[in-house]
């Protein structure tokens, strides 16, 4: 489905629940929709086609942020030759494992 008709698409169920929202705004430039609830919130939808499993990688990097640090770390590593294949993948698979353990431990310390 292209852009235009997934944000067609999102304006026609938001319109639909027009009691929920104060106001529903479209960016054509931008590919977003900016929403703003009766209650004041608001949000900024911004729709982008994902290709493969790009959309699994992004929700990784948002949980993950430590962890895909030390990650992108290890390939540099291994594409430098400063450490051999086998060594970073084991590495990279125990950093996968302790994601969360990393990311309490380390979160805000790094970036």
């Amino acid at each position: 489905m292209k852009n235009g008709k997934m944000i067609d698409l999102l304006l026609e169920i938001l319109n639909e629940k027009d009691g929920l929202f104060s106001d529903v705004t479209l960016n054509d430039s931008q590919d977003a929709i900016m929403v703003r609830f009766i209650d004041g919130d608001g949000y900024v939808l911004t729709i982008e086609h994902l290709e493969n499993r790009e959309e699994l990688i992004r929700q990784w990097a948002r949980e993950n942020p430590v962890s895909l640090s030390m990650e992108f770390m290890m390939i540099y590593l291994i594409e430098s030759e400063i450490i051999d294949r086998e060594t970073g993948r084991g590495c990279m698979k125990e950093i996968a494992i302790r994601a969360s353990e990393l990311e309490e431990k380390y979160s805000g310390q790094w970036g």
